[in-house]
C-alpha cells in the first residue's frame, strides 16, 4: 500500500459502481474519518463518509452548504477527473 493511503470498508460510488476500498487525503496526512469527503476517482461523484466508513452521496443541497473554500477545492478535484475521462 502506497504511503498515506488509508484502507476504508468497501464501498461503491453511487453514481458509477465503482469499489473503493482506500483513500487518501489531499490537504494532509491525516486518515478520513466520519463526516469526512470523498470524491471517486473514475466519475468524480462526491460522498461523504458515514459513521460506519462507508461512502453515502452528498446531497447536492449538502454541497451548498459546504465552505467556499472547500467547494472550490472539490469543483477543481472534479474537473481534473472529468478531464482525464
Amino acid at each position: 500500500m502506497d504511503k498515506g493511503v488509508t484502507l476504508v470498508p468497501l464501498s461503491a460510488c453511487v453514481h458509477c459502481g465503482e469499489e473503493i476500498d482506500a483513500a487518501t487525503a489531499v490537504d494532509d496526512a491525516r486518515s478520513p474519518g466520519p463526516g469526512d469527503l470523498s470524491v471517486c476517482l473514475r466519475c468524480g461523484q462526491i460522498h461523504f463518509f458515514n459513521d460506519d466508513m462507508i461512502l453515502v452521496a452528498l446531497a447536492p443541497k449538502d454541497f451548498s452548504l459546504l465552505p467556499v473554500q472547500v467547494r472550490r477545492k472539490l469543483r477543481r478535484v472534479v474537473a481534473a477527473i472529468h478531464a482525464r475521462s
